[in-house]
């Protein structure tokens, strides 16, 4: 079964109105056209000013980039801040993939659908000029530079123009699309700046309400003195007491015509149409006619609701979080998935940066880029089934699923989880063969999936601090907060770190491995002198606080006991001497006793592993040592004989990390050697650190360390 083409859909509040009736007409279409669809938007809170967790969503819009896509169906005209088309448009325009715009601006470079609002517009004045009899009709339209609000205007302008009546500039206005302008035309009016006309039209439903609202608080009757009407006919923008007149859009149309626009442009061919839905002027009480709204809740509309109370009552965050672990708790906000209407599948894809920081790691700020790594951590199917965990994969993949030929077309909504100052990674919603979007309900289940992410993060913060500054609890020495404090000015370091400690851990069992640190921590403490203190960092680098010279003095008394007591660890010591850099601060002095290695001792080894786990070590020290070879996983696996699939699941059981992510590590750990201690230029040092590509290098780098090679050369070395 051939790959289907995949098409990606950058948007805005897909759980708005107007957008859902988009995405409904472009997902029917995509699946009439044997189509996958992935709908790539973050959540926006229209309520609320521009602030930085808004600003930092835009970067799940990088997922652009990924080579998966064949083409894009582009929302701009919705999009809310300019800054953020801007920076999409040069994104779409980076992927090099043919960009079909849905009811935007003229663009230089995109193409656009753009939807018909004229004609549909002169009809809705001339319901009010032919069965109402009004001539003195008042016009509110959006932006003047909006082609919406022109097209709405010059519908106006017709019926107008068509029944004789005349009228002036006095009798229509641009606007805003929104409640502000209503409001300024509202009091225009009342105030007597602009006479009491027998009609407004408005252009959507949004500043009809408004205007309703505001004749109505100062005694003015709405139809009996004035008749207001709308556009959109949006369900959530009526009143419940006196519902708008209004003209139901064809936005589904417009997304169906959009998508088979970019499906032509893609493959040359044209698919047939989908069936439109049901459109055109709706009467109701704003106008004086029969109210088609005022008999309550539609059935669908009470389901619809049912669902979303059930949703939004419970304390899903407050129960999720008071689980143990993190596997628990996406189970928790999994079960609650039950309540998104006609889900099929909901799953959450977490970055291999914001596992690690739950493993004590700091957590780099690493926007989606295509090779992000990710792994889908929970998947819950409609039937109720639950599934955990999976193989890491690129997030320029998107989903897995989407890289295998499925039976049947599909459409993802893929949502963006962070903070302010983290990517965690993206939630994704299907809803199988039904073609409708998600409604408001999801953005506070997304909300609550995103406080618990950071939730969780921050407990994790909290025990690492927790554990640096109390003692480690295998050896019973100070951590690096403790060590912090007491390295005062003119004090020295000595580092004395156990290589290949993962290693050893797997030949041991834990109980074991403990004993080996606790028995080497008593070695270390018997060679401190008076004044001296031994303390321990990231798990297993040891460190002495001195006032003297004593790195020689410590490896040869160290090395001895090790000797004696037939100590299987290996360790390498360093020296930061005392007051060689004044106004050095513990960190700095660690990092320069870590990079200078005087000496380095391996003692007895056992040989009490498996024969598969003895070879992955050896490959583990030769990536260490020599990253810059090419290391792939299909040749590693052919040199062991085993599935790649067993391969990378051994490996990480091994080391707690992909291969991948070591190898990155070796290397970039290889670059700050070469960095400080050579004077290699950064493109050279790039090369013989195995990277074919220095701008690959580079980013890698700075994803790493948070600043670039040269920049880090020069706080490291002072050039």
């Amino acid at each position: 079964m051939a790959k289907r083409l995949l098409i990606g859909v950058i948007c805005e509040e897909p759980d708005y109105e107007r957008t859902g009736d988009v995405l409904e007409g472009v997902i029917s279409q995509a699946f009439r056209s044997g189509c996958d669809v992935a709908v790539i938007a973050p959540l926006y809170h229209m309520q609320y000013e521009w602030n930085c967790f808004r600003t930092a969503q835009k970067e799940i819009y990088q997922l652009a980039l990924s080579d998966k896509f064949d083409g894009f169906l582009y929302d701009r005209r919705f999009f809310h801040n300019d800054q953020t088309a801007q920076f999409v448009d040069k994104l779409l325009i980076r992927s090099r993939k043919p960009v079909m715009m849905i009811d935007g601006f003229e663009h230089h470079i995109f193409e656009n659908t753009a939807a018909d609002d004229r004609r549909p517009f002169e009809e809705l004045v001339e319901h009010l000029i032919c069965v109402h009899s009004f001539s003195r009709i008042y016009c509110l339209t959006g932006p003047e530079n909006d082609s919406s609000a022109q097209q709405r205007l010059f519908g106006y302008f017709d019926a107008m123009n068509k029944y004789h009546i005349p009228f002036d500039d006095s009798f229509w206005r641009y606007g805003d699309f929104w409640e502000d302008s209503a409001r300024t035309f509202a009091k225009d009016i009342l105030s007597g700046k602009l006479s009491m006309p027998e009609a407004i039209v408005c252009g959507n439903d949004i500043a009809a309400a408004a205007i309703i609202k505001m004749l109505a608080n100062a005694g003015v009757n709405v139809p009996g003195d004035v008749a207001v009407t709308g556009f959109d006919c949006s369900r959530s923008d009526f009143n419940a007491d006196r519902s708008i007149t209004s003209y139901k859009r064809d936005n589904f149309r417009l997304g169906a015509d959009a998508f088979r626009r970019l499906y032509r442009t893609i493959t040359g061919c044209v698919t047939s149409r989908v069936h439109s839905h049901a459109s055109g002027l709706r009467t109701g009480g704003s106008c004086g006619c029969l109210s088609l709204t005022s008999g309550g809740l539609s059935r669908q509309d009470k389901v619809n609701r049912s669902f979303t109370d059930n949703l939004l009552r419970r304390d899903i965050l407050m129960e999720a979080a008071d689980k143990e672990n993190l596997t628990d708790a996406l189970e928790v906000i999994a079960a609650y998935s039950f309540y998104i209407r006609n889900l099929s599948r909901f799953g959450v894809c977490l970055g291999e940066d914001y596992l690690s920081c739950l493993g004590g790691r700091p957590m780099p700020l690493s926007p989606p880029g295509s090779d992000t790594p990710m792994r889908r951590c929970i998947i819950r199917y409609s039937s109720g089934k639950v599934e955990f965990g999976s193989e890491a994969f690129p997030a320029g993949d998107i989903l897995p699923e989407l890289q295998v030929p499925q039976k049947h077309p599909g459409a993802y909504f893929i949502t963006p989880l962070h903070s302010l100052n983290g990517f965690f990674g993206y939630s994704f919603l299907s809803f199988g063969k039904h073609t409708c979007s998600y409604r408001h309900d999801y953005v506070p289940f997304i909300s609550n999936l995103n406080n618990l992410l950071e939730i969780f993060r921050n407990r994790a913060d909290m025990q690492q601090k927790i554990t640096d500054y109390s003692c480690d609890c295998v050896t019973g020495l100070p951590g690096q907060m403790r060590l912090s404090e007491l390295f005062t000015e003119g004090c020295g370091l000595v580092t004395i770190t156990i290589s290949d400690s993962d290693t050893l851990a797997i030949r041991y069992e834990v109980d074991e491995f403990d004993c080996l640190l606790r028995d080497f921590a008593d070695m270390l403490r018997s060679v401190l002198l008076p004044g001296e203190v031994c303390g321990i960092v990231r798990g297993s680098c040891f460190v002495i606080i001195t006032r003297r010279l004593r790195g020689e003095e410590i490896y040869s008394a160290l090395s001895e006991k090790a000797v004696q007591a037939g100590s299987p660890l290996h360790f390498s010591l360093g020296e930061f001497p005392p007051g060689s850099i004044p106004d050095t601060g513990f960190r700095q002095a660690l990092r320069y006793a870590s990079m200078g290695t005087l000496h380095s001792w391996s003692g007895k080894q056992r040989q009490t592993e498996s024969p598969l786990i003895s070879k992955l070590c050896t490959i583990h020290e030769q990536m260490k040592t020599s990253p810059e070879m090419d290391w792939s996983i299909d040749s590693i696996a052919s040199q062991l004989h085993i599935s790649k699939s067993h391969l990378q699941k051994t490996y990480r059981s091994c080391f707690g990390s992909s291969i991948a992510s070591e190898l990155i590590g070796f290397r970039l750990d290889m670059a700050k050697k070469l960095l400080c201690g050579t004077p290699l230029s950064v493109t050279e040092i790039a090369e013989k650190c195995g990277y074919s590509s220095y701008v690959y290098f580079a980013k890698q780098f700075r994803k790493n360390t948070g600043m670039t090679p040269s920049d880090y050369r020069k706080n490291n070395t002072g050039e």
